[in-house]
């Protein structure tokens, strides 16, 4: 991103900041205006403080570079995230040094899928081969049970409502169909 784009998003942010409203104000205020909540503390924004939200926002999602990686939201609660660590310091000092790590993390971005399939009938000599881009591991032994562990691990971390039994049982149930019979056949 070109300094003078960085420095005018860091004026922006400094003029939301310290143009924020109380609620009296927020309430009987016409749109545009916009409230996002940050703990005890609310930030509400109204009249041009709104606008420059909104300014902040696109300018990050018209970078070409990020415009096809992050949805508009994402960008909104980066923003806010922002907006919240600016608010809570009590001042826009750290709003560079904010939008330097925004950049970066968006800059370093990479997006990686693991893809699991259940492949049969392939006599492999290694346990790993690499074939450009594609791994193909040989899910077997301690490599499957490592593997088994950790997604029941995720279930129960990712999912602490109550059906996370029923997902577990499923998972389970699923793995032991994939699993070598006794003869050695699936």
């Amino acid at each position: 991103m070109i300094e003078n784009k960085k420095r005018a998003i860091v004026d922006k942010l400094t003029y939301i900041i310290t143009h924020t409203s109380d609620l009296a104000s927020f309430s009987i205020a016409p749109p545009p205006k916009n409230g996002m909540g940050t703990g005890s503390s609310p930030i509400r924004l109204i009249g041009d403080a709104a606008k420059q939200y909104e300014a902040v926002c696109g300018m990050l999602q018209n970078e070409v570079v990020w415009r096809d990686k992050f949805s508009k939201q994402y960008i909104e609660r980066i923003v806010n995230q922002v907006l919240s660590n600016l608010h809570r310091d009590g001042n826009a000092d750290k709003a560079p040094e904010y939008l330097d790590a925004v950049i970066a993390n968006f800059d370093n971005y990479t997006l990686e899928h693991t893809v699991y399939l259940p492949v049969d009938g392939i006599a492999t000599l290694v346990d790993e081969l690499k074939l450009g881009k594609l791994i193909l591991k040989n899910m077997s032994g301690e490599t499957l049970l490592n593997f088994e562990k950790k997604v029941e691990a995720g279930i129960m971390q990712h999912s602490p409502q109550r059906g996370n039994e029923q997902l577990l049982a499923a998972w389970r149930k699923d793995a032991s169909r994939s699993e070598p019979k006794k003869n050695g056949t699936r």
